[in-house]
């Protein structure tokens, strides 16, 4: 099994970022299926992989900590730690554009 955890900072309160991760656009729709009301997915992948995300208040926004853990049991003859590198990139460079689409939103007028 991988296991792998990418953590970053969103200057988004967690209620909008919770809120996004629930009803993503499609550009996010081809990673995940939810499986449930936590924000827990299952990515649509040929082998099995879970992705859960954590979302923590700080003072400028939202941290959010995603896991992944897929098994990947060989999959084309591909040893597992190049599925872990490869995984691990994803997870980083999907964030990244996760925070970019996120803080490029206007901020909501109370």
């Amino acid at each position: 099994m991988i296991v792998c955890e990418s953590l970053i900072d969103i200057e988004r309160e967690p209620a909008a970022v919770r809120a996004f991760l629930r009803d993503p656009p499609p550009v996010f729709q081809r990673l995940t299926v939810p499986l449930d009301d936590d924000l827990v997915f299952a990515a649509t992948t040929p082998f099995p992989v879970h992705v859960s995300v954590a979302l923590r208040s700080y003072a400028a926004g939202t941290r959010v900590l995603a896991r992944v853990e897929a098994q990947p049991g060989g999959y084309f003859g591909i040893p597992e730690p190049v599925v872990g590198a490869i995984l691990r990139r994803r997870l980083a460079a999907d964030l990244v554009t996760l925070r970019e689409v996120l803080e490029a939103e206007p901020l909501p007028v109370p």
